[in-house]
């Protein structure tokens, strides 16, 4: 090569060298530059790809914690052997909630304040005032919501290996408060 001219069996090719001057030298310069091209892109359109996703997925629960916070509104109530709690939840996520243990002897209720919010798919349960005068106040515990239609909900109550099915007892009547 002269001046940064190839010559090759006569012929002129600017400074350009061919497979057939050099075999090695230039395709393994475009291999390793078009595998450094490629690999570079190809994790640009992994971390595209994963930011989709995860975008997609903040969006679903988004929209799953909105309607379902929407839908809470109204009186809900569970049972569990011995017990029976009744909530009423208004629009903004406060809730009044009586619970009622049976005994064989007695019956004792306790009258409960708090809010319940929705995040990502969980009840977060916040009471902050108990009539139960040895239970700590304020106080707070989180479920995973598993199931939802218009009538009920399915709370699995971290920590513990009980779910709770509430049913809904009727929805939200702002009217109804007002004639009590």
């Amino acid at each position: 090569m002269r001046d940064g001219v190839g010559d090759i069996g006569g012929e002129r090719f600017g400074s350009i060298q061919y497979a057939e001057a050099r075999p090695g030298w230039l395709l393994g310069t475009i291999t390793l530059r078009a595998m450094k091209k490629l690999t570079i892109i190809g994790l640009l359109v992994v971390i595209v790809v994963v930011c989709m996703f995860l975008l997609w997925r903040h969006v679903k629960i988004s929209r799953f914690d909105r309607d379902f916070r929407q839908s809470l509104t109204g009186t809900w109530s569970w049972e569990l052997e011995n017990m029976r709690c009744t909530n009423i939840v208004v629009p903004d996520g406060s809730f009044t909630e009586q619970a009622t243990f049976s005994h064989p002897d007695r019956t004792t209720t306790y009258q409960m304040a708090g809010t319940w919010h929705i995040k990502n798919g969980s009840l977060i349960e916040t009471v902050t005032s108990d009539s139960n005068t040895s239970a700590p106040v304020p106080r707070s515990h989180s479920g995973h919501i598993i199931v939802v239609n218009a009538n009920e909900f399915v709370i699995a109550w971290q920590g513990s290996t009980n779910k709770s099915v509430w049913q809904r007892v009727s929805p939200w009547c702002p009217e109804c408060l007002l004639s009590v």
